[in-house]
């Protein structure tokens, strides 16, 4: 049903926008052109006056079915790093980059299916709801333009992105919460020759709490990071100050909750023990969501994905996405498998069979 050279020819030309993140405006502006070309009137809303960024979300409207429940179909408009200057080429049966930049397929191809199943829906006179694009800015590093995004604005209960790294017909129907660490262990310097009784040494303190810390995987559906620590100056004095981030997740609320509290007792416990200050932060990035297999959002794409010939698979992850932000804001949401591989590197590509099967899946959800 789908014109897959229109799909190919579409994306390729999308991977050649430079959209690193915070720098989307000419991805922004080539989106707006498509989404008009197609009888649209899109929008840039304000969130990169937010972000203080070059672009906000890109968001549009076809008018459908009244009858029909109104759907949302998101992708993401940024590329990680290294992402300026991308060229993308046919190596046999995928698309990859052709030199020292990621492809971009992540999430390009998205875009590109979206895109195409819309313009093959209206090719075709298809009846079909109410459909809402929502193109987000600044989703690697951080979900930025979705939490910006007004959900007031939109009318739809129920969206399906385009953004999981799992092969085509996967749906991620459990997805993480995730609590963001910042600990501030003040203690004191002193000479570490002369005098390093009169010290409290942070950095031996930084070292005391993580070693107290179950990091890595704490249980099946939670796991614990410090990521980033800082701290000395000099071998010749105790050290009076270290920094760390850290993170952890957990597809369970509760167990995120504890853990979090669980992080910041042993972490006040040690500074108390060697007469340090803590200043400890716990910041939510994102929470958790988790669907059955009866819910009407997972049925809607079993159906599309069954109809495109593929086999349904239930996932759950680790990481985060746009779904989890749309999902805490009221809007039913499930991130579905694009096939792309080795995405954030420079070895990133996508089968082209895959970039087609995501414009049928998408098409397919639309006119379900």
């Amino acid at each position: 049903m789908i014109d897959r050279n229109r799909l190919q020819k579409l994306f390729m030309e999308l991977v050649e926008v430079d959209s690193e993140s915070g720098k989307e405006a000419k991805m922004a502006q080539r989106l707006k052109e498509e989404l008009t070309a197609l009888g649209a009137k899109p929008y840039e809303d304000n969130a990169g006056e937010q972000l203080g960024t070059e672009a906000g979300n890109v968001i549009a409207r076809f008018e459908g079915d009244k009858e029909q429940p109104p759907i949302i179909l998101s992708a993401h408009m940024d590329t990680v790093k290294p992402g300026i200057g991308k060229k993308a080429v046919v190596d046999g049966d995928v698309i990859k980059s052709e030199g020292d930049t990621v492809l971009g397929a992540d999430d390009a191809a998205g875009i590109a299916a979206i895109l195409e199943a819309i313009q093959t829906v209206h090719e075709r006179g298809e009846s079909h709801p109410p459909i809402e694009v929502v193109f987000t800015a600044y989703e690697e590093g951080g979900l930025n333009g979705s939490r910006h995004l007004d959900y007031q604005t939109l009318s739809a209960k129920e969206a399906y992105i385009f953004d999981s790294g799992g092969s085509v017909g996967s749906l991620v129907v459990e997805a993480p919460g995730q609590d963001k660490y910042k600990f501030k262990i003040i203690g004191k310097s002193a000479h570490a020759g002369i005098s390093p009784e009169e010290g409290v040494n942070a950095i031996k303190v930084a070292g005391e709490i993580i070693s107290e810390l179950e990091l890595g995987r704490v249980d099946d559906q939670t796991t614990l990071n410090i990521g980033v620590i800082k701290g000395g100056e000099a071998t010749n004095v105790i050290c009076p100050l270290v920094e760390m981030d850290g993170e952890a997740r957990s597809r369970d609320e509760n167990r995120l909750a504890k853990l979090t509290e669980h992080v910041q007792e042993v972490a006040q416990r040690v500074c108390d023990d060697y007469g340090a200050e803590l200043d400890f932060d716990a910041r939510r990035l994102y929470s958790a969501y988790n669907f059955s297999k009866d819910d009407d959002v997972v049925q809607r794409a079993v159906t599309a994905i069954e109809k495109t010939n593929l086999e349904p698979r239930f996932e759950a992850t680790g990481g985060g996405s746009d779904a989890n932000i749309f999902n805490a804001n009221g809007i039913r949401t499930i991130n579905l498998g694009m096939g792309y591989q080795k995405v954030h590197t420079t070895e990133e590509f996508i089968p082209i069979k895959d970039l087609e099967n995501s414009a049928m899946l998408a098409y397919h959800l639309i006119v379900v």
